[in-house]
């Protein structure tokens, strides 16, 4: 695993990359920890793929850390984000990108032990393989998170991936069947979105994080209200269980 770091603050760098490297000492994990003290040095980077990015929202320079974020997000698309600040103002703003946590800097040591369990949450969910058949007996495997959307279109389904699409015969009951309830919403007679790859949730549209935007028909709006619902509810859920757990495992050290 490769974890990356940046922030222009020399201080509060070192004491990121010094927590880090801490935390990943003590789970005996094997990580190479790379620094980066702005974000020119970070995308002039030409070396294996970025699987993490501490990231400061905070830059000098003209840069901003949610701007920067964005050309990571095209440039390793399973990297995964953690927004780093000093002010809550800019809570709202980092939905604009794909991240999996933000925190203020002050209280990193006290939430990498959440970071990290989300972290490894994600990669486990990316490793699942969903595989679909096409044409003349050839079959296609796809990563779970991998997928945006699918749209029906005449006799075949596109699915629309992160390195292009291809098509199935599968009309969508078939693949709503077949697909990972929690992680999927059919939102109309022709289109299923991924939800973790939605940015925004509107009362007619889907948008997602290419920026592609998927209607939601009259006849579904409840039904993705209710998938959208559900969605927010079990993330909110899966962190206050990785907090009681880690509270238990405390309480059993006592």
């Amino acid at each position: 695993m490769i974890i990356a770091t940046c922030d222009d603050n020399k201080d509060w760098s070192g004491y990121t990359t010094g927590m880090v490297e801490d935390y990943v000492d003590r789970q005996k994990w094997d990580a190479q920890i790379l620094t980066f003290g702005n974000g020119r040095e970070l995308m002039s980077y030409e070396g294996s793929h970025i699987d993490v990015l501490f990231l400061s929202i905070e830059l000098n320079e003209g840069e901003n850390g949610i701007s920067l974020a964005k050309d990571i997000n095209s440039r390793y698309p399973d990297c995964q984000i953690i927004f780093l600040t000093s002010h809550l103002s800019y809570a709202v703003d980092i939905f604009q990108v794909r991240h999996i946590y933000f925190a203020l800097k002050c209280q990193l040591k006290d939430r990498l032990p959440d970071i990290f369990d989300r972290i490894m949450y994600e990669q486990k969910h990316r490793e699942r393989k969903l595989v679909f058949n096409v044409s003349k007996g050839r079959q296609v495997q796809v990563g779970v998170p991998e997928i945006f959307y699918m749209e029906r279109e005449l006799r075949h389904t596109v699915i629309h991936v992160k390195w292009g699409e291809f098509q199935v015969k599968e009309r969508m009951g078939e693949l709503m069947d077949y697909l990972p309830a929690l992680y999927f919403s059919r939102c109309h007679n022709s289109y299923i979105v991924y939800l973790p790859a939605v940015r925004m949730k509107k009362k007619t549209s889907y948008i997602m994080d290419d920026g592609q935007e998927v209607i939601i028909s009259r006849s579904y709006r409840e039904k993705t209200d209710e998938d959208w619902k559900h969605w927010v509810e079990t993330q909110m859920i899966y962190r206050r269980q990785l907090g009681c757990l880690r509270l238990r495992k405390q309480l059993r050290g006592l």
